[in-house]
């Protein structure tokens, strides 16, 4: 019975389209990009019309993300943009800095650095406002792996270790990723032993059913005892972290621990064991169709034959990875050119919007002044009902009033007696007799 109740109650009152379709794209967010997109589309529109900013502004992240996976970022970023400026009309804070936070990772994907940087130390000052400390460690993790790959160490350990901090009990995953950061800076200065210490206590703090986020501390952690020539040790956590991510199921970081692998074996003289695995790493590579693997499975291989004095194949693999890696030059550099050109263009657009944006700002606050001042102005119009007679006129409410205090009552003016010309001669002349 109470089904039927419910199902009735459905049927008189059926959800609005447009949520159900924002529920559905919430839940399938990682399927298809681009069969997801058109229902994103749709969503837009329906909340658009309904004129519902809130909904409107879900949907926009939405459809943002689709296309971040997508590899539009341009256009992910221009959703991203709409969404900061539906939040600051609803003067939503927490969701403004959202759309910043996301504006930036944008900008990252587009190679835009300082742009990114730019969006991330907004969004940080809003979080910092708001008091969320979690929200927060996420934007200062992005921004140390900003300063990494530009290079600059010491400021990105430093937003680590800020990301670190924070995200201590609130957040598992961001804890454990800034404490790799900040091992990877010490592996990359050649502090080994302190690196080793930094990815324990990240393995110690991560979530055991984050597999990606453990496999990469075991790699990182084989790495370290791969540079401090434990080759047992160094093995033992490549190998764990290989079988964890065959539960996370992604197969190019797979096959990136495999050939690293074979590359310790390469060191310690077991060629046979390092071939298979490097073969292993290679089958992969060509089937995930990944240049860049390709070419570095190609280097171990030539460094594997070398070793093992066969040089004609050490030859024709490293004429192998030469190809590739011009292959891959030119596409970068293609790619570096179109960075470029994109770089200009939304430097551009940025600039305009600013521009309207600060112009936008100005016309609201002077449309604001001049609805003040009109509210102020009385103006008399239309028939008034005044007496042939005494001079009195009858008001909205139906009584009748003196002239001089309608006129008060009905506008900015104050009345002054004063005596016309003609009254004072009149008066005179009556005083006179």
């Amino acid at each position: 019975m109470k089904k039927e109740a419910s199902r009735e109650k459905r049927l008189k009152n059926p959800p609005d389209k447009g949520n159900v379709i924002l529920l559905e794209l919430k839940k399938n967010l990682k399927r298809d990009p681009e069969k997801l997109l058109k229902k994103a589309d749709e969503a837009i529109r329906h909340f658009a019309k309904k004129a519902d900013l809130q909904k409107l502004f879900e949907s926009l992240h939405t459809r943002g993300s689709l296309k971040m996976r997508s590899g539009n970022y341009r256009s992910a970023l221009e959703d991203f943009r709409k969404a900061r400026d539906i939040s600051e009309s609803l003067g939503i804070k927490i969701s403004e800095a959202s759309s910043l936070n996301l504006m930036g990772n944008a900008y990252l994907y587009m190679s835009m650095p300082e742009k990114a940087l730019e969006c991330y130390i907004s969004a940080l000052k809003l979080y910092d406002v708001l008091k969320e400390k979690r929200a927060q460690s996420v934007i200062y993790l992005n921004m140390g792996n900003i300063d990494w790959f530009e290079g600059n160490y010491e400021r990105a350990e430093e937003n680590y270790t800020k990301g670190a901090k924070l995200s201590r009990g609130r957040d598992k995953k961001n804890n454990a990723l800034c404490l790799i950061g900040i091992g990877n800076i010490r592996l990359k200065t050649g502090l080994t032993d302190k690196a080793l210490e930094y990815y324990r206590k990240a393995a110690e703090t991560a979530d055991t059913t984050d597999y990606s986020t453990i496999a990469m501390i075991m790699n990182n952690i084989g790495e370290a005892y791969r540079r401090k020539k434990q080759w047992d040790k160094s093995l033992e956590s490549l190998y764990c972290s290989y079988d964890t991510l065959k539960k996370a199921k992604t197969a190019l970081h797979r096959a990136e621990t495999l050939c690293t692998i074979g590359d310790v074996f390469i060191e310690t003289g077991e060629y046979s064991s390092a071939l298979k695995y490097i073969k292993k790493s290679l089958s992969i590579a060509e089937k995930i169709k990944s240049l860049s693997l390709k070419m570095d499975v190609y280097l171990s291989l030539s460094v594997l034959h070398e070793k093992s004095g066969n040089a004609k194949s050490a030859v024709k693999f490293f004429m192998k990875y030469i190809e590739i890696k011009e292959k891959l030059y030119e596409k970068k550099k293609k790619e570096k050119l179109s960075e470029m050109e994109m770089k200009f263009r939304v430097e551009k657009n940025d600039l305009v919007l600013d521009v309207l944006r600060q112009k936008n700002r100005e016309l609201t606050s002077v449309n604001e002044r001049l609805k003040e001042t009109l509210g102020q102005l009385k103006v008399l119009n239309g028939l008034i009902p005044i007496c042939a007679w005494c001079k009195r006129i009858r008001n909205d409410r139906g009584y009748w009033e003196k002239l001089e205090k309608y006129i008060e009552e009905h506008s900015l003016a104050k009345t002054v007696n004063i005596m016309c010309p003609d009254c004072a001669e009149k008066k005179e002349k009556e005083k006179n007799r």
